[in-house]
């Protein structure tokens, strides 16, 4: 069976260093402070517009919004993308022996050094 591509590669390793992070009581915090902000957001995108400066504010607040819930979203959309891959390569989603090392940099080999592939 082919190993991962070099891409694949860096998304598991992107995958695993997220799904570390965003198990830590900081991360809960950090997307709690998002997600006020993102109902700030809301809250202007949706609210009256009676000028052109709000119109312009209201544009504003959309893509802050938007780009808001993207950083919230972007590390399970990450690890399911890797969990994909992973299964795509026949590789156990969990579990600790597996042929693609998350560890290991996006760039290392597939296999151990010396042998082949």
């Amino acid at each position: 069976m082919a190993a991962p591509s070099a891409a694949e590669r860096e998304v598991l390793h992107q995958a695993h260093m997220l799904k570390t992070l965003t198990e830590t009581p900081g991360w809960k915090i950090f997307v709690d402070m998002l997600q006020n902000r993102v109902d700030m957001e809301a809250t202007i995108a949706l609210g009256k517009t009676e000028s052109i400066d709000q119109v312009f504010a209201k544009e504003f607040a959309k893509g802050t919004f938007n780009g808001l819930r993207l950083a919230m979203e972007l590390p399970s959309i990450t690890i399911q993308t890797a969990q994909d891959i992973r299964q795509a390569y026949g590789v156990a989603v969990t579990g600790s022996a597996r042929d693609v090392d998350e560890d290991s940099p996006p760039n290392a080999p597939s296999h151990p050094v010396g042998q082949s592939p």
